[in-house]
C-alpha cells in the first residue's frame, strides 16, 4: 500500500491520509498515477495548474467537485445508467471490508475505517451487516469483479439484468430508500 496525503481535506484544519494499492501509484499500466504524472499531466499544465495533481484537460485548472462528479457519472453510467458517484464509495467500503476478512487482516473494520476516512468507528460499523449479507450471496473476489468489463449493459441498452455484485449497490440503495419511505408513511 502507498500513502497519499491530502492537504485540503473536507474538514479544515486537518490532514487526510488515503491508502492506495501500490500498483495504482506505480504500476506500469496506462492507468497508474505515475504514468499520468509523467506522460499526461505534463501536457495539460497551464498558469492555473499550480501543484494540483488532477487538472482538467481543456483548461489545465484543478478538478472541482462538480467536474469530478460529472466525469464519474459519465463513466459510471456507461456501466449502469442509474449510477451515482457515491455508490462507488459505498462499494469500495464493502469490498475493502470483505477483502480484509478474506485475507485475515487483524482488524478489518479499522482498515476499512482508515480507507474511507471515517473519524468514528460506528460510522464504518454500518457496513458490516451489508458486507456479510452480500458476501453470503456472492462469495467471490469483489475487487476482481470491479475490474472486469461489465456484461449486463450492451451499448447502453439493457440486456438481461442479473443480480451480481455490480448492481447490488443500486438495489441496496433502492431497498433502503423504499424502507425509509415506508417508515415515514407508517410511523410507530
Amino acid at each position: 500500500m502507498s500513502l497519499i496525503v491530502i492537504r485540503e481535506p473536507k474538514k479544515s484544519g486537518s490532514r487526510r491520509q488515503v491508502y492506495v494499492e501500490s500498483s495504482i501509484i506505480n504500476g506500469k499500466t496506462r492507468k497508474s498515477l505515475k504514468n499520468y504524472v509523467d506522460h499526461i499531466r505534463c501536457k495539460l499544465v497551464t498558469q492555473y495548474s499550480d501543484d494540483y495533481l488532477f487538472i482538467t484537460p481543456s483548461e489545465g485548472k484543478p478538478f472541482s467537485r462538480a467536474y469530478l462528479r460529472k466525469i464519474l457519472s459519465t463513466m459510471g453510467k456507461k456501466v449502469y445508467p442509474e449510477y451515482q458517484p457515491y455508490c462507488m464509495r459505498h462499494w469500495c467500503g464493502i469490498s475493502i471490508l470483505i477483502d480484509s476478512w478474506l485475507t485475515g487482516h487483524p482488524d478489518p473494520l479499522r482498515r476499512t475505517q482508515r480507507f474511507l476516512g471515517h473519524e468514528e468507528r460506528g460510522t464504518t460499523e454500518g457496513y458490516i451487516t451489508q458486507a456479510e449479507s452480500l458476501y453470503r450471496q456472492f462469495p467471490c473476489n469483489w475487487r476482481g469483479w470491479v475490474l472486469k468489463r461489465p456484461t449486463m449493459w450492451d451499448g447502453g441498452k439493457p440486456t438481461e439484468i442479473k443480480t451480481t455484485p455490480r448492481n447490488l449497490c443500486f438495489e441496496w440503495r433502492i431497498r433502503r430508500e423504499g424502507e425509509r419511505i415506508c417508515r415515514d408513511l407508517n410511523p410507530g
